[in-house]
């Protein structure tokens, strides 16, 4: 089966070269039967099996060869399944039960279809009798050293590769146990070779069909007396023939299935169904999961696996497909699950992770909204009269006509490349400060109430398309937005509408004993001296609070246009306006206060300290949240690469025989994917919860404000945390695995001789 014709390996030694390990300048391997190799320690025996294996990479002289079968190895390598391995470890994975690490061999080979008759002839050949279902469903840890190495030694049989690689199998073995074993290696070498290394001559004498002798890393050629003895059916002769080569340097001990039934079943296994099992046996490797579970079933089993091996061992007790022991199971893998704690860190750091971006979302929409607002850069004016007219020139008075020019001068001032956005955003509103009397009465009420009192308020009058109006703040319940808009559009759909909006505070008051105003939409009687005529306001927004405006903070908000009638109705004169405010781009407080100042008038407030604290907290948001959803990104991702790490390091030895027996890198990370993502996917449904729950109470306080679409703010949270956290974390396992795998290749065989 093997040929090797001047083939060589040599190890490197740190300072001195080249170390030389084996050469082999010719042997071949017999098709059948069981060929022990022989030879003191250092001699080149896992040397000789690592090349065999196809663990490292021999030197092939020109002239030589080096072959498997038909398959030249220097230029092809073994595909899974060629050959199956058997250690003086068991190797098996701790987490899973002794049957799943049967299968690992076939599955890898990318057999599907498993002859169950011949897989329970080996399994009885073993001594494991397939009536023992409680032996296959327990956990391999908790195997006894001899039940382990058997089941070792059923995975190398059940594989059906065409050669079994034993390096000392049954070293750990009672006489009883090993003579099981290697009758059952000598059955399965009827049709294909076993290289077995061992230093028992009386088992090699017994059992073995052919023999390799290794000394120096050389093969050793025994005399043709010799040969001749080992060529015998008598087992004493073969004995004594191994006794005097041992005598001169071999150090050695005195200690010491074929193929399927054309009519047999099969039980179909994938690969995809063996990565799921073991994936599962990880996430229930802890003692929680096992607890109140008989040998393990039901709880490291998952319900696939079970089915599997009950064909196979029909001794295995079946778990239950109902319900309640579905119910069961689930809750049993919630409490017991492996990676519990590194759910609640990772979802603690996700959790941060989505508050940041709910905070800036909300945050950066109320910065937007505030710095996009006409009103949030703005100056209050008034004309004064100066008690030394030659030190300072006085401005005219504030009428219609000079607020006109007003205007135009500050947009002037914006330069010739201000842009058309700039140029409109910059205007000047008139503000007249009166108190009023009002009385209010039901809406629709054709006449007052002549017991209803009027009641001295201070109203402010106003543009009604004052950008200032935008700052109302409205009551629970009615929609923000352009309130500016809204009152244009109330003027705008009713002919003849007479609009006013009034605090609650004094709606509250004017519905006094005598009024007895019910909650719902009234209208005012608004009267300066108590006495007809009235003018009637019959369109009333009721508001929490009006936007202060200097130097009052009023209760009621009138309009140009209804004052203009109010005063031609009562027969007086509206005189100029008070105030004024000015309106214009952010970064023009200096020129504006400038222009102001220049034309005779006194600037009395502004808000370019507001404005410039919105900047500032702008910035702050700019950069704040990406340094907490770096800091988050960061410990999620150790924490994530600390739990993978301990997880491959602990099973460094099984899973690097995974790798010997052919499973790839997808395979690798197909298991750990699996096995995180219940870890995973619980940290987005519990980020997903929490996070709905603090956007509940996040909304109570944001129900007023003009933040656009919260729902879809929240969302997008949700979606970025998410797609964030399960990159990031795809990223650390493939990243990881990737690193571990490469070093695996790089180790291999080291690691296998650990």
């Amino acid at each position: 089966m093997y040929n090797l014709n001047k083939v060589s390996f040599h190890y490197r030694a740190a300072q001195d070269g080249r170390l030389e390990g084996l050469s082999v300048d010719e042997l071949e391997i017999a098709k059948t039967g069981i060929t022990a190799v022989i030879g003191p320690s250092g001699s080149g025996k896992t040397t000789l099996l690592s090349m065999l294996a196809g663990f490292v990479c021999p030197e092939v002289a020109e002239t030589g060869s080096f072959s498997f079968g038909q398959k030249d190895l220097r230029q092809q390598e073994l595909e899974p399944g060629d050959v199956a391995f058997v250690f003086q470890s068991s190797l098996l994975l701790g987490a899973g039960t002794a049957g799943l690490n049967t299968l690992q061999g076939h599955v890898a080979s990318g057999k599907a279809e498993l002859d169950v008759t011949r897989y329970q002839r080996l399994s009885q050949h073993l001594g494991l009798d397939p009536e023992d279902g409680a032996l296959f469903a327990r956990k391999a840890r908790r195997l006894s050293g001899g039940q382990a190495q058997r089941m070792a030694v059923l995975r190398a049989l059940a594989t059906d590769a065409k050669a079994i690689l034993c390096d000392e199998p049954t070293s750990s073995l009672d006489r009883a146990n090993a003579r099981q074993v290697l009758v059952a290696l000598k059955e399965w070498s009827k049709d294909r070779p076993v290289v077995w290394v061992t230093h028992g001559l009386n088992e090699a004498a017994e059992y073995a069909d052919n023999f390799v002798f290794l000394r120096s890393g050389q093969v050793h050629q025994p005399t043709p007396s010799q040969a001749a003895h080992l060529a015998s059916d008598d087992v004493s002769r073969r004995l004594s023939a191994l006794e005097a080569l041992s005598k001169d340097y071999f150090v050695t001990s005195q200690d010491g299935v074929s193929g399927a039934d054309d009519n047999s079943k099969t039980v179909r296994i994938s690969g995809q169904d063996f990565r799921t099992w073991i994936a599962h046996a990880l996430s229930m490797d802890s003692r929680v999961a096992e607890w109140g579970a008989s040998d393990g079933v039901g709880s490291v089993q998952t319900l696939g696996e079970n089915k599997a091996l009950a064909q196979l061992v029909p001794g295995m007790a079946q778990v239950g497909e109902g319900f309640s022991s579905r119910l069961g199971r689930f809750l049993r893998f919630l409490v017991g699950y492996t990676q519990q704690a590194t759910m609640v860190l990772l979802a603690i750091m996700a959790f941060q992770v989505f508050v940041s971006l709910s905070v800036y979302f909300v945050a950066n929409a109320f910065i937007t909204d505030r710095l996009q607002d006409p009103a949030v850069a703005r100056l209050s004016f008034e004309r004064v009269i100066s008690s030394d007219l030659d030190a300072r020139a006085m401005g005219a008075v504030l009428d219609f006509a000079q607020l006109d020019q007003v205007a135009d001068h500050l947009k002037d001032s914006l330069g010739p490349d201000a842009s058309k956005e700039d140029r409109d955003r910059t205007r000047v509103t008139g503000i007249r400060h009166e108190r009023h009397l009002f009385r209010g009465r039901v809406d629709g009420t054709p006449s007052p109430n002549d017991m209803c009192p009027f009641s001295s308020i201070q109203a402010t009058v106003t543009a009604p398309d004052d950008p200032l109006l935008n700052q109302t703040k409205p009551l629970d319940g009615l929609t923000g937005g352009n309130f500016a808009e809204m009152i244009s559009t109330a003027y705008a759909n009713e002919r003849y509408a007479r609009v006013a909006v009034i605090t609650r505070g004094a709606r509250d008051r004017l519905a006094s004993t005598e009024c007895a105003l019910p909650d719902g939409p009234i209208s005012l009687d608004w009267n300066g001296a108590q006495a007809p005529p009235y003018y009637d306001l019959t369109r009333v927004f009721v508001v929490e609070a009006l936007p202060p405006s200097y130097p009052y903070f009023p209760e009621v908000l009138l309009f140009e246009n209804d004052y203009q009638n109010f005063v031609r109705i009562v027969g007086a004169k509206a005189g100029p306006f008070e105030t004024a405010n000015a309106y214009f781009p952010l970064n023009s407080f200096a020129t504006m206060r400038a222009e102001v100042d220049g034309m005779g008038y006194t600037v009395k407030e502004d808000t370019e300290a507001a404005v410039k604290l919105l900047q500032q907290v702008e910035r702050i948001f700019q950069i704040g949240p990406g340094l907490l959803l770096m800091f988050s990104a960061i410990v999620g991702a150790t924490v994530l690469a600390r739990t993978l790490s301990t997880l491959l390091e602990l099973n460094k030895r099984v899973l690097t025989l995974f790798r010997a027996y052919g499973f790839r890198l997808r395979d690798i990370l197909s298991v750990v994917f699996l096995h995180f993502r219940p870890a995973l996917v619980g940290v987005v449904i519990v980020v997903f919860v929490a996070g709905e729950a603090t956007w509940y109470m996040l909304e109570g306080f944001l129900s007023n404000s003009d933040l656009g679409n919260l729902t879809k703010r929240r969302y997008t949270a949700h979606i970025v945390t998410a797609a964030g956290f399960l990159s990031v974390s795809g990223a650390v396992i493939c990243l990881l695995v990737l690193n571990w795998w490469s070093a695996v290749g790089r180790r291999l065989s080291d690691n296998l001789k650990e």
